[in-house]
């Protein structure tokens, strides 16, 4: 597994609702505009995995802290400890189930 954070290499994680903290320049266009929808796409909380230490620093009083160029958004629900810590194997079995919402089987032909 790799911190989404960090791009550390990691044997355990914590599972996190989070999003990557950006400014929106409105001189790139209104709400309808393709700027601001990729703006929105871009900054919406999703399902990550980061490493224990970018957890402890991002799991503060705001949930929001900058790790390497990017600042980060921890959702309430992953928030004072609530997430899940995981191995490669649930990693796995989360990326199967992910992909299986998108009709993709990763499992292959058997």
């Amino acid at each position: 597994m790799q911190c989404y954070a960090c791009d550390s290499k990691i044997s355990k994680a914590r599972k996190v609702k989070l999003r990557v903290v950006k400014n929106f320049d409105p001189r790139l266009g209104g709400p309808d505009s393709a700027a601001f929808i990729s703006y929105k796409e871009d900054t919406t909380f999703r399902w990550a995995v980061i490493c224990e230490e970018c957890y402890c620093c991002i799991d503060n009083h705001c949930g929001v802290e900058a790790i390497g160029f990017n600042s980060f958004n921890l959702a309430g629900v992953s928030r004072s400890g609530k997430a899940t810590v995981i191995d490669e194997a649930k990693y796995i079995e989360f990326q199967r189930r992910e992909a299986m919402k998108l009709g993709i089987d990763l499992q292959g032909p058997n």
